[in-house]
């Protein structure tokens, strides 16, 4: 399991990095068409270990908190602030801490994946929700170009 987060978080860091050095424009309609993104500063929670690793790529100030503790590896590339910011639990370890969501105030969560009931579940608590049903890296490219201009 934390091979698999190694590896997955170096895809997304290569595939940031290399959509950004070639600054090309997304085709298509804007996958992020949802207002979880814009606004104030409010903390994001994403259940699942790639929607926390995007959300901290694109703002490490707004992730609420992890769905799974840092592993050591990790924690070399993300600034020891980071590291002991709540664990709620999330869709890998299948037990998602809700009422310390509600206690710590988390209003907005990024699903990657395709899990309605879970993101009903969250919207029943009062909080904005967006879905990303991405399965491979191709999936992530246009996402992350999109997230990009945000």
């Amino acid at each position: 399991m934390k091979f698999m987060k190694i590896c997955f978080t170096l895809a997304l860091c290569t595939t940031l990095w290399a959509c950004k050095a070639k600054n090309e424009a997304s085709a298509g309609d804007n996958p992020l068409n949802s207002n979880i993104f814009a606004g104030n500063n409010e903390k994001i929670y994403s259940p699942t270990f790639a929607g926390g690793f995007i959300l901290y790529m694109m703002d490490p100030d707004r992730v609420a908190g992890w769905s799974d503790k840092l592993i050591d590896h990790e924690k070399q590339f993300i600034p020891e602030k980071y590291h002991n910011l709540p664990v709620f639990g999330g869709w890998f370890n299948g037990d998602i801490d809700r009422e310390m969501l509600v206690k710590e105030k988390v209003k907005k969560v990024f699903i990657i994946g395709n899990n309605s009931e879970q993101a009903e579940e969250f919207r029943k608590l009062g909080m904005d929700v967006l879905t990303i049903n991405a399965v491979d890296v191709e999936d992530y490219i246009p996402l992350l170009r999109e997230l990009g201009k945000q």
